[in-house]
């Protein structure tokens, strides 16, 4: 890089000055220097036309005024400019500096006020592949394409103001082929020592290379490389937006796997991770390369077909995608299965209030959100038919979703409030006439409601796990009824929400603890 001498920066250190090299002398700094030139002339032209008046007082006042007029004008030229530091002298002057410039990636150029490169750092050989000493004396716009050269000669004139400029344009190589570059201009023509441009150049293929990746992280699932739920929603929203104008149809399958969770319970998160990543490059294959593939998290995964045309190609994709996976897979030296419930719902399932609405903020999006949530509630609607099952939405699986969630939530109140009543069914020994055991049926006393019949809600607490909650209450009941039923005859006491199930002895010997009482064992706890 260009340096300044040594004793160029002594004198400037001593305050010495000293004129900017390379610098023009402008119009006003000749209007400076103008009377102090003219006194001299008229000194020298007395004193040669009347040798013998050099000594008067009149001559040698005006050689004085000829003497402080020059010495102001040159004071004027070369003035260093109020308010500047002096950068390129402090560059100069500290050698850590300089190295620092010698080895950052981005390319240093110094240029002057006619566009000419006058320094630039070995970086900037590397940018463009081509010598330093090749650009040193040259116009900078030579290594521009041409394209850009305009842009960037404005730039270079000033037309950015003061401040730094960001300007991105592009260089020719050695070999005369494009690189695209973001540059950062410095106005520095009052600067003392530059009198130009400072420019610090960066090859854009790394920052564009750093915001691809930050999209693809953005967009995509760490784990499985597909979209993740946010570009999905964004593909579903641009899709309906489509519809909207051809009438064309899309279709959203929403899959949730079957027995994912005793694998990864079972096998550990590695093998679990590994058969979603598994999981996922099948739903790839099943599909066309036009169709988009996410996953949503956990073991939840969708797909967008695009124009899928009639609705039976739907129906065998999904039937394609329930055979891929099914497939038996090969994990950490153990074949494992896994079975997929799906739901399907296509775009004719929306009723599209016109498009208003889509241009309205949050139209499209809750367009795609009710797509979607179709979908889901017919996944849902085929778990509840055995699970590995597909099925098509329609509008009453909402009511029946709807009715579900309500069930749910006034179930785990009916837990907290004890609402569970038990009612006893008596098994008769048919040759005797002996009651032999009793059977403890659940009721649900749901308030406002009245007697809750079993097959209302027993399903929804084994989906949602809370039926080991219920059957855990209603064992306790049962346990202290057959305390008090001790002192009578033996029998069986089976408790279970359904129907029968495991069996409990009326006899303190083998009763343990299921109603706080000591000595009481039980015999067999309840299936649920």
């Amino acid at each position: 890089m260009a340096t300044v001498s040594h004793a160029e920066t002594a004198a400037r250190a001593e305050g010495a000055p000293t004129r900017r090299p390379g610098a023009r002398v402008t119009r006003g700094d000749v209007v400076w220097l103008l009377p102090g030139i003219a006194a001299a002339i008229a000194v020298g032209l007395l004193a040669a036309v009347h040798p013998e008046q050099v000594q008067t007082p009149a001559l040698v006042l005006l050689a004085g005024a000829a003497a402080i007029a020059v010495a102001a004008g040159a004071a004027r030229v070369l003035r260093p400019p109020a308010g500047r530091s002096g950068i390129a002298s402090a560059a100069a002057s500290d050698p850590r500096l300089v190295a620092a410039i010698e080895r950052d990636s981005a390319a240093v150029v110094t240029v002057d006020r006619d566009g000419v490169v006058r320094a630039a750092s070995p970086a900037f050989a590397t940018l463009v592949d081509h010598p330093v000493r090749d650009a040193i004396g040259r116009p900078f716009t030579d290594r521009v394409e041409r394209a850009d050269r305009k842009r960037v000669a404005w730039a270079l004139e000033g037309g950015a103001g003061s401040e730094p400029h960001a300007i991105e344009f592009r260089m020719l190589r050695g070999d005369f082929t494009p690189v695209d570059v973001e540059a950062t201009i410095v106005d520095l023509t009052d600067d003392p020592v530059f009198d130009g441009f400072l420019l610090t150049i960066r090859d854009a293929a790394e920052r564009r290379l750093y915001e691809a990746e930050l999209r693809r992280q953005a967009f995509h699932d760490p784990l499985t490389g597909l979209s993740n739920r946010a570009a999905f929603f964004d593909r579903v929203e641009h899709a309906i937006e489509r519809c909207m104008h051809t009438g064309d149809q899309v279709a959203v399958l929403y899959m949730d796997l079957d027995g994912f969770k005793r694998i990864n319970d079972s096998l550990g998160h590695a093998v679990g991770d590994r058969v979603l990543t598994i999981v996922g490059e099948r739903l790839a294959w099943a599909v066309r390369g036009e169709d988009l593939v996410a996953r949503l998290g956990g073991d939840e995964f969708a797909v967008l077909l695009d124009d899928p045309g009639q609705s039976a190609s739907v129906g065998l994709v999904a039937d394609r995608i329930r055979s891929s996976i099914a497939t038996p897979m090969s994990v950490g030296g153990r074949q494992v299965r896994v079975g997929v419930s799906i739901g399907i719902a296509t775009s004719g399932t929306l009723d599209f209030p016109g498009e208003s609405f889509a241009r309205a903020p949050h139209g499209l999006a809750q367009l795609a959100d009710e797509l979607v949530r179709n979908a889901d509630v017919a996944m849902y609607d085929s778990k509840q038919h055995g699970k590995d099952a597909v099925a098509v939405y329609e509008p009453s699986m909402r009511l029946a979703t709807a009715l579900r969630l309500d069930t749910e939530t006034a179930l785990r109140e009916a837990i907290e409030e004890r609402q569970f009543v038990v009612h006893y069914q008596p098994i008769v020994d048919l040759a005797d006439g002996r009651v032999v055991a009793m059977e403890a049926l659940a009721r649900w006393q749901r308030p406002g409601v009245g007697l809750v019949a079993p097959s209302s809600f027993i399903p929804v607490a084994e989906q949602t796990g809370l039926v080991r909650a219920m059957g855990a209450q209603l064992l306790r009941v049962a346990c202290e009824t057959a305390r008090d039923w001790s002192a009578g005859p033996a029998v069986d006491l089976a408790v279970n929400p359904r129907r029968a199930s495991s069996r409990i002895r009326s006899s303190s010997a083998w009763w343990s603890s299921p109603c706080g009482t000591p000595g009481w064992t039980r015999r067999a706890s309840s299936s649920s």
